[in-house]
């Protein structure tokens, strides 16, 4: 791809969404047994999908029910639940196929999956086990399933060492740097913006690299 392209290797692609979708994919169709490697490819990233959401939604459905065990835990209610998460989650996914789906999903992958939203996570899921709910008690409900109490040392890595290491990160309260407006805003409400990728494209009509700036608004 470089050499068609004439650009070094380091700038056909950057990580993000162009590099799984874009990048790969187009690198896959030069290989001997393009088709074979293209399924494998998408097999492998469905796979992968599919093992993250049975983390995501059987860890919230497990605390739902945990929370309302009255109501969830009879006939089928549990599956329901999974079913009616399913469907919102899926609904919710369809806004990312949209024209302005990419700067969504950029959204998203900036601010509600990755960087400050999970140190913010860590920090507070390690204050409440330490300091709200105790840890001496959490101490005794891993007993109680394991048989046998952890060291000492995790103790204190719950209430000091792992939310100050983490509330030290710089990541935690400067907003991401590739989230950027592209072109000028007019003075109307409907006004367009140019994107470097259209820029390019009226150049030569081809893109030189594909980077994940490029997706970004």
């Amino acid at each position: 791809m470089a050499y068609e392209q004439g650009v070094p290797i380091a700038e056909v692609a950057e990580s993000g969404p162009g590099l799984a979708f874009i990048a790969y994919p187009k690198a896959v169709t030069m290989m001997p047994l393009s088709p074979l490697w293209a399924t494998l490819f998408f097999m492998m990233l469905i796979f992968l999908g599919l093992d993250s959401q049975f983390v995501c939604v059987e860890s919230l459905v497990t605390a739902v029910v945990d929370m309302y065990p009255k109501v969830f835990r009879r006939g089928y209610r549990r599956e329901l639940l999974i079913l009616a998460l399913s469907i919102v989650s899926f609904f919710l996914g369809l806004i990312m196929l949209t024209e302005g789906g990419m700067y969504v999903f950029q959204l998203f992958d900036s601010y509600a999956a990755s960087g400050m939203c999970l140190l913010f996570v860590a920090i507070f899921e390690c204050v409440c086990i330490g300091w709200f709910y105790g840890s001496n008690r959490f101490y005794d409900n891993i007993e109680d399933m394991i048989g046998y109490r952890p060291l000492p040392l995790i103790k204190w890595c719950w209430k000091l060492l792992t939310p100050g290491i983490c509330a030290r990160f710089r990541k935690l309260i400067v907003a991401s740097p590739d989230l950027k407006m592209r072109g000028k805003l007019g003075a109307g409400l409907y006004s367009a913006t140019v994107n470097n990728c259209d820029a390019k494209l009226k150049g030569d009509g081809n893109i030189s690299a594909i980077t994940e700036k490029e997706t970004h608004f």
